[in-house]
């Protein structure tokens, strides 16, 4: 698995990791060394009150009332939760996690005291192992649910009192004994996060995911019916639109993979046909969803944006399946220049890859421009965003280093990936609540925007001549020009093209990130949601 810093040895690179996949990846290589902290005697319930007066515990009970139900549509509500504890002089462990979770939420957004934030972490993680242990309390779903949605994505191996969230979801789906309204979303819910881990699964997806039991689209729309004549809070009405808005969406990417699944291995006329018919349903059910979603949805911007991004991100994982399943697991990108110039490949793959040929680098631009246009300072699954991010990034190195090599000249729509890059990058370095996933992603997105001007300088010094026809993808050619602050401020570093140029490997690009860029800000090494590390779906 090589990575093309050097130009010459890109025929060799092309990882394709699915998203959650390479994050472990960035993971394993950047933080193997991670010791999670110990746990320690669990603080008294009253340290709550100490710490959390009531002034500020209102101050994040109306911050938090307008935010977490939008994820997690039915958690109590926090000071429900602290006059509680307050009457009976205690709580159990997943009502002391949910108080004390929202208070460490609060105080990373700085609502609360950030300072609050390492006592509050210390609680909630001692709350967690419990829960995760013995998930016996009615509101352990809550709690696993509330986990897997803002995970850090820990690494099992990291910490092994903070599985993975596809795990916690299972967790959650298997425990729940609530009824009504709130037992219906919270498994859809859990549904859904069940399907994300499969993100993770590069070996296995297709079995997965054809195996894989959501609700179905009928279910989905009469619970709609429900929730939408139901009594519930603006914030509540909301979140559980948005959950099954969400789980409909993966209902159709399930249907889209299992479609591809099934043409695995038959004839290529055949094969390629049903991967079209596949992709073509996807993408008239998706633009059916997107209006319904935004015309539901359009009074809160913030979750309508991030659900948006979900969509381009799962529409990128579905362009890649195309491109494997007609050029082959192994295909490399000399064959794919070679199909897109006729001089490979049958007339049916030729004629299939002029039309989704594209669509990967195309996709991959959405995530970035939907990462970028998510609103500042609100709340997110912070983790699974910066996985989608990273995933567009390193594919953006992919198509920029393919243009270069084996074309001479830059992409097509250079000067909107420039932007794009950039306001990605500025995104994730604003995103909260995701502990170290989030200086993971600063410094891959910051060594991408590095890289690339160095693939352009060095093209720039090395003049290539593709051989052929002009690619037909290209609308105009554009002349080369070594601009290297474009993409981000370290450029070359003003040492010539070729002294940074050559690396062999990905590790060794990994190994060349420098992981505490961008952390001048106090980063907190732990997620409110779960833990300290990467990697958890």
């Amino acid at each position: 698995m090589t990575h093309p810093r050097s130009l010459e040895e890109y025929e060799g690179y092309f990882p394709r990791f699915l998203p959650i996949s390479l994050m472990r990846e960035f993971h394993r290589q950047a933080l193997e060394s991670y010791q999670p902290p110990l746990i320690h005697d669990p603080p008294p319930d009253s340290i709550l009150d100490d710490l959390v007066s009531e002034d500020l515990a209102q101050q994040a009970a109306t911050w938090c009332s307008e935010r977490v139900p939008l994820w997690v549509p039915f958690t109590p509500p926090l000071m429900e939760l602290r006059r509680l504890r307050q009457s009976v002089g205690g709580a159990s462990a997943s009502l002391l996690y949910l108080e004390a979770v929202q208070y460490l939420a609060s105080a990373e957004f700085n609502v609360i005291p950030h300072s609050l934030s390492d006592p509050l972490y210390t609680l909630v993680r001692s709350c967690r192992a419990d829960l995760f242990l013995k998930p016996t309390d009615v509101h352990a779903p809550q709690v696993l649910l509330f986990a897997a949605t803002f995970v850090g994505l820990n690494e099992s191996w990291s910490d092994s009192l903070n599985p993975p969230a596809g795990e916690m979801a299972a967790l959650a789906l298997r425990s729940s004994k609530a009824v009504g309204l709130q037992g219906r979303i919270t498994r859809v819910l859990a549904a859904t996060h069940v399907a994300v881990g499969y993100l993770g699964e590069d070996q296995h997806y297709f079995a997965k995911y054809s195996s894989l039991e959501l609700p179905t689209m009928a279910e989905l729309v009469a619970l709609q019916a429900q929730v939408e004549n139901a009594k519930l809070t603006p914030a509540q009405q909301t979140g559980c639109l948005a959950v099954i808005l969400r789980c409909r969406l993966w209902v159709l990417f399930t249907r889209c993979i299992t479609q591809c699944a099934e043409s695995e291995h038959q004839e290529e006329h055949i094969r390629l046909a049903s991967v079209d018919d596949a992709r073509a349903k996807w993408t008239k059910a998706c633009l059916a969803l997107d209006a319904e979603r935004t015309s539901l949805l359009d009074l809160c911007p913030s979750i309508l944006a991030w659900l948006e991004l979900e969509h381009a991100a799962l529409d990128q994982v579905l362009s890649g399946v195309a491109l494997q399943l007609s050029l082959g697991w192994g295909f490399s990108p000399q064959f794919f220049h070679d199909v897109i110039k006729k001089t490979a490949g049958s007339v049916h793959l030729q004629a299939f890859i002029q039309i989704h040929g594209p669509s990967l680098a195309e996709t991959a631009e959405c995530v970035l421009a939907s990462t970028s246009n998510l609103l500042r300072d609100e709340l997110y699954p912070t983790a699974l965003t910066c996985t989608y991010g990273v995933r567009a990034f390193v594919t953006g190195l992919e198509v920029h280093a393919g243009c270069f090599k084996l074309w001479g000249i830059p992409p097509p729509r250079e000067v909107v990936w420039k932007s794009v890059m950039r306001g990605a990058a500025d995104t994730i370095r604003l995103l909260k609540g995701g502990g170290m996933v989030v200086r993971i992603s600063n410094a891959v997105a910051a060594a991408a925007r590095e890289t690339i001007p160095r693939w352009k300088a060095q093209v720039v010094s090395r003049p290539h001549q593709p051989s052929g026809p002009q690619r037909p993808t290209l609308n105009a050619t554009s002349e080369i020009k070594p601009d290297l602050a474009a993409y981000g401020s370290g450029g070359i570093n003003g040492d010539g093209p070729g002294d940074h140029a050559m690396v062999s490997s990905f590790a060794e690009w990994i190994a060349g990130i420098d992981w505490n860029q961008l952390s001048s800000e106090a980063v907190t090494p732990m997620s409110f949601g779960s833990g300290a590390s990467t990697s958890g779906y």
